[in-house]
């Protein structure tokens, strides 16, 4: 058991103190937002916290898991115990009368009292039994657990395997982490049954899939997967002299175990064929993912390349870093991001990769460009207008300025967003005809649209555009080929939006905007799930920090705004990426949450019922989808 409260020398011990006393609070209710903050920054620097918070949960699971089943002692376990002690108190009396005959008491025995032993040995008997009855009942019970939908299940209730429920027909979850001698592992899970809270004895996600061995470099900043699950985009962050990178890596095929060769043919000598680790596309389509894998001395096992870009793989872009994420089209043939030089100097363009190509290329140059997402097989992006200073009709003239002197630049901090659609074979631009719309995401079936209404401004800390004066909303989303009438006043918290001309064809949002997130917003990102009934939106506190809040909003198709009935998920610590399919929303838990390093976590649901799955936790994971 664990030991709380060490003290330590010659540093801080307030902050270890209250560390420790989060820790153990957090065992019993939750922790508020700037708590969490605060302990995951604590833990980061704190390798002996991270120790003691790691220890108070493995007791904890200890303590726990005695409530799930009550041991019960082997039938002989009395009459074993009343032997083991006849014996021994034999052997005390036969060495105290020994004792005694050399001291010359030859009639002296041991007359220390003590309990008799058949005595002893029911006592013992009756601990063992009632102890392993009664300690469930002394560990503190917070209650009922309950599904995100409603529904409560006892806490330590040993059914509860059987209340999971099986998971819809969905896409599998992905995710990059580290492997084994400082290599990364690529695990594809599928999901297939969800757990109404994630509990030790609910499988741990991918825990029997198998993982491939991807050489990655450097530690990535983030990781896309292509629709063939043949190749691996990354991302590096510059720094120290070292400039940003974006490079392709090609998948190796999964490890498949040889089939031996008959027995019954003894002509037959040759060996069986293995797959060799050449950089090919990922499995067929026939691959089967319930083959025994290969065992861990079958898998050459390389060091970490000490270098940004691995041996095989295409750096398709330096020097620059990304904004946003990296998209693959559906159809896996091009590949869109936006991205700014790593040294600053400058704000982002969109740049399109076409499968193949030895490197991506900036379709824009006025660095002011943010791809959005990709609808069907065109591109939604923004661009940023600035909004230049308005001088006072009524201040005093300026004097004339010196023009021997240097040139000052005046800094342009206001903008407003407009949006475009855009072909990537022809780079033929529709614009969208509503002004003040920045990184808008349309659902697939082309009703609703997620967005930010309002205007921009630039960040302090990068050369970046951020949400200003405004608020994030959903609205419905007219495609151009239909007539609309004005689009009517916004509701309460929305940016104002100019009516577009009545019986004219409208691209872009249309009618009635509902806020999604209230409060103010540095950074987002929206996406829906592909029947658009689900909206998974991440929002940050700060333009370049990767932990926000994650929520989950699900759509009424009756009213087209959103179902007030239903909150799955109101906002959790999540990292900014998040992947969103049919019937589940992944995404990656902050380090330090629950005490617990990273972990991949879903939310699934069959109609309105929720459920969850939670991979095992690492020091670093990276969706992939």
């Amino acid at each position: 058991m664990t030991t709380p409260f060490r003290r330590r020398h010659h540093d801080d011990e307030s902050a270890h103190d209250r560390a420790r006393a989060l820790t153990a609070t957090e065992m019993l209710e939750p922790l508020d937002e700037i708590q969490t903050v605060w302990l995951a920054g604590h833990l980061e620097g704190c390798a002996e916290c991270r120790n003691d918070r790691e220890a108070y949960l493995a007791d904890r699971s200890l303590l726990r898991g005695l409530r799930e089943t009550t041991p019960e002692p082997p039938r002989d376990l009395r009459a074993r115990t009343m032997a083991a002690l006849d014996r021994e108190s034999l052997a005390r009396s036969k060495r105290g009368r020994a004792a005694g005959r050399a001291a010359g008491r030859p009639f002296a025995t041991d007359r220390r009292p003590s309990m008799p032993f058949g005595a002893a040995a029911g006592a013992l008997i009756v601990l063992v039994v009632v102890g392993a009855t009664i300690l469930p009942q002394l560990i503190p019970n917070r209650g009922p657990d309950k599904l995100p939908g409603g529904s409560a299940v006892a806490v330590g209730s040993p059914d509860i395997q059987a209340t999971a429920f099986p998971a819809p027909a969905v896409n599998g979850v992905g995710w990059v982490q580290p492997g084994l001698d400082g290599q990364w592992e690529l695990v594809l899970a599928d999901v297939t049954a969800l757990c109404p809270r994630t509990r030790p004895s609910c499988q741990p996600l991918g825990e029997d899939q198998p993982s491939r061995i991807v050489e990655l470099g450097s530690k990535p900043h983030g990781v896309t997967i292509s629709p063939t699950e043949s190749q691996l985009v990354v991302e590096t962050r510059g720094q120290a002299g070292t400039p940003g990178r974006i490079f392709v890596v090609t998948l190796p095929p999964e490890p498949i175990t040889p089939t031996p060769a008959p027995t019954e043919n003894p002509t037959d000598t040759a060996a069986p064929a293995t797959t060799p680790p050449t950089e090919t596309p990922g499995p067929t389509p026939d691959a089967s993912t319930d083959q025994p894998t290969a065992q861990p001395t079958e898998i050459a096992i390389s060091p970490l390349p000490t270098t940004d870009v691995p041996r095989g793989a295409v750096e398709i872009a330096s020097g620059v870093t990304v904004v946003g994420e990296t998209v693959y089209s559906p159809d896996g043939a091009w590949l869109a991001f936006s991205a700014r030089p790593s040294d600053l100097s400058q704000g982002p363009d969109l740049y399109l990769w076409h499968v193949g190509e030895p490197t991506a290329i900036a379709v824009t140059d006025d660095h002011a460009t943010y791809f959005s997402t990709w609808l069907g097989s065109r591109i939604l992006a923004s661009h940023v207008d600035v909004i230049a200073p308005v001088l006072d009709p009524g201040a005093s003239p300026v004097a004339t300025p010196d023009v021997t002197a240097e040139p000052t630049a005046v800094p342009l901090n206001e903008g407003r967003p407009t949006s475009f659609l855009l072909d990537p074979a022809t780079l033929t631009r529709a614009s969208i005809d509503q002004p003040d719309v920045w990184l808008p995401v349309v659902d697939p079936s082309g009703k609703f649209v997620a967005y930010w209404s309002g205007t921009v401004s630039r960040a302090t800390t990068t050369a970046d555009w951020q949400p200003a004066a405004g608020s994030l909303v959903l609205s419905p989303w007219s495609d151009g080929t239909t007539a609309q009438p004005s689009a009517p006043a916004a509701t309460k918290g929305a940016a104002s939006q100019e009516p577009a001309p009545s019986n004219l064809p409208v691209l872009g949002p249309v009618g009635n905007r509902t806020e999604l997130v209230p409060g103010p917003v540095a950074a987002f990102s929206t996406n829906f799930d592909p029947t658009g009934s689900r909206l998974a939106v991440w929002v940050g506190d700060t333009i370049d920090g990767d932990v926000g809040r994650l929520h989950l909003v699900v759509l009424d198709p009756k009213t087209g705004g959103i179902d007030p009935s239903v909150a799955p998920l109101p906002g959790v610590p999540a990292l900014r990426r998040f992947s969103i399919d049919t019937g589940r929303l992944a995404w990656v838990t902050p380090s330090g949450q629950d005490g617990q390093d990273s972990a991949v976590q879903i939310l699934g649901w069959t109609g309105n019922e929720f459920g969850e799955m939670r991979a095992l936790p690492a020091k670093q994971m990276y969706l992939v989808r």
